[in-house]
């Protein structure tokens, strides 16, 4: 028996004899009883959503002062000196958390709605009486064949979420790529991670709960919003799904385009895959926000002499320097608006220059340059 069918019957056998449970209890009340059991539940699930957005808020409070420190510091440095990008962290930190903090709201708030009916209950006398007992069981089973679903709701939502994830690294090369393939363990190939996310992801029981009451419960815990003072008075929506698999899509670009650049036969087509890169980063407005405001804040600081995120501005010639500096002031103006447009001009620039070779001669004085930053 393998574990994925033994997966699937444990989990079979445990909503049957929960569904069951529910069934039998319900034979014992009222037909009205029940039915409103059921709105409980409905209830439940529709009110603990907006509850646990604002829980999740909460605890990120105190989780991400935590986690900040533990990521690199060039990724801090970065968040720091971006107040949308160190929000858009925060919400993206408090989405991740969003569903396991669903269901304890969901049990919790369950569990006190059932309360206040079992006093209501007491006071009411019909309410007492079992009624109708062909129609309370199959209320009843149903009402237990949702909460047990519900309760299935974030591990199975994790699950799709994290196959997706792989399929999209493995569809845009990112799973093959050299960072990627050096970061897998010796024993474990990009296969075999496709294979064990098609077995979790796909596997019966993930299909059936997160194609029903799953995807839209998960999609709304796992979208919030962009605070709009941090975010140029704009309120910018941000999907955890959408945004980490455009930040794979792009590392694909990104990756395709660094290593066309290192080719001495530079083309028209190599160029495009810069613009590629640059398009499907414009595709989230919250990293067009961010890009928007790191080039912002670089300009600003290299025109003060003063380093951004730890890079000081590069000693050039002297006949460079005040062309650079025009450029500098150019950036400092830049708006999420404007940033796709000048993107482009850049990189149009770039592309011819390497297409003729006229940056051939001063590739190395450039990686030199880098080199001396980064010690």
């Amino acid at each position: 028996m393998t574990i994925s069918l033994l997966v699937t019957l444990v989990t079979a056998l445990y909503v049957i004899v929960f569904t069951l449970i529910h069934m039998l209890k319900a034979r014992k009340r009222s037909w009205v009883l029940a039915v409103v059991r059921l709105c409980v539940t409905l209830i439940s699930v529709l009110a603990s959503i907006p509850l646990t957005r604002y829980l999740s808020e909460t605890v990120t409070d105190v989780i991400y002062p935590i986690l900040l420190p533990r990521l690199p510091e060039e990724v801090t440095s970065v968040l720091n000196s971006v107040p949308a990008g160190a929000e858009g962290a925060r919400v993206l930190v408090s989405l991740v958390i969003a569903p396991i903090l669903y269901l304890l709201v969901f049990l919790v708030l369950r569990w006190l709605l059932c309360l206040i009916l079992l006093i209501v209950r007491a006071c009411i006398p019909f309410l007492r009486r079992p009624s109708l007992r062909r129609v309370s069981m199959p209320v009843g089973a149903f009402d237990g064949l949702l909460i047990v679903m519900v309760m299935l709701v974030p591990l199975c939502g994790y699950l799709a979420f994290g196959s997706h994830l792989v399929d999209t690294m493995k569809e845009s090369g990112v799973l093959d790529s050299a960072p990627v393939q050096e970061a897998l363990p010796e024993d474990m190939t990009a296969e075999d991670v496709v294979a064990l996310s098609d077995s979790f992801g796909h596997h019966p029981v993930v299909t059936v709960v997160h194609g029903t009451v799953g995807n839209p419960i998960f999609t709304a815990l796992t979208t919030g919003e962009l605070d709009p003072t941090e975010a140029h008075g704009e309120v910018v929506e941000i999907n955890l799904e959408d945004e980490l698999c455009g930040v794979i899509v792009t590392a694909s670009h990104v990756l395709d385009a660094a290593e066309a650049l290192n080719k001495t036969d530079y083309t028209d087509a190599d160029k495009e895959l810069l613009f590629d890169a640059a398009d499907s980063l414009f595709e989230s407005d919250w990293i067009r926000m961010v890009a928007a405001d790191a080039l912002v804040a670089l300009s600003e600081s290299w025109l003060e002499n003063q380093p951004f995120a730890g890079i000081a501005r590069p000693s050039l010639d002297s006949t460079i320097n005040p062309t650079v500096t025009r450029f500098l002031e150019i950036l400092a103006t830049e708006t999420p608006e404007t940033l796709e447009e000048d993107v482009h001009l850049i990189l149009d620039m770039v592309g011819d220059l390497k297409v003729h070779g006229l940056l051939r001669k001063n590739e190395l004085n450039l990686r030199n340059i880098l080199h001396n930053q980064r010690l």
